[in-house]
């Protein structure tokens, strides 16, 4: 995608929501991996992936990844 080979819209029909929700679980760890090991680089290609399917997440004003929250109809799922 940074090289404009791939089409990000095309992405995030494919993982945009899953990788969204992928960052948000393990982007703190994964920061903190950067700094500890002195690694600044790690994982910065599925940070940009991250960053650019937030973004059309953003743009089609689609719903908040519910990753580890209530379902809002079912609840009792806990999922």
């Amino acid at each position: 995608m940074e090289e404009g080979l791939i089409d990000p819209h095309l992405v995030f029909q494919l993982l945009g929501p899953l990788v969204v929700m992928q960052w948000e679980k393990w982007g703190g760890i994964i920061k903190a991996i950067r700094e500890n090991e002195n690694i600044p680089e790690n994982f910065s290609g599925f940070e940009y992936l991250a960053d650019e399917m937030t973004k059309i997440r953003r743009e089609r004003d689609y719903p908040e990844i519910a990753y580890g929250k209530p379902h809002k109809e079912r609840p009792e799922l806990g999922t």
